[in-house]
């Protein structure tokens, strides 16, 4: 499975619990920068930021996905670090059963 893939699976995931009235936003996130058509640079998140960014039954949470085997790049690392030490929660995930994993250890799913 590639990566965008699972980015989309967690999305989807989530988008269908707060159908369900489970108290979720989530967004995907990207980092860095990209060149628009008129030649201006535009900064999006900073490098290292996670896929999806956001808040699943009041605690902050982020989701970096990898394949299987992926390794997180040092601008990752350091960014779950800051995130964890602000009190969010870092889910590094190379499939969706391991969001699920999450939310059930956290009586959200059954």
């Amino acid at each position: 499975m590639q990566e965008s893939q699972i980015v989309k699976a967690c999305l989807d995931l989530l988008e269908a619990l707060r159908r369900n009235g489970l108290p979720v936003i989530a967004t995907r996130t990207n980092a860095g920068q990209i060149h628009t058509d008129t030649g201006r640079w535009v900064k999006l998140c900073d490098p290292g930021w996670g896929d999806i960014t956001g808040c699943i039954a009041g605690v902050p949470v982020m989701i970096e996905c990898k394949i299987r085997h992926g390794v997180q790049r040092k601008e990752q690392q350091k960014v779950q670090r800051r995130w964890e030490k602000a009190g969010g929660v870092y889910l590094l995930v190379s499939e969706l059963s391991m969001v699920r994993e999450f939310l059930r250890a956290r009586g959200l799913l059954k």
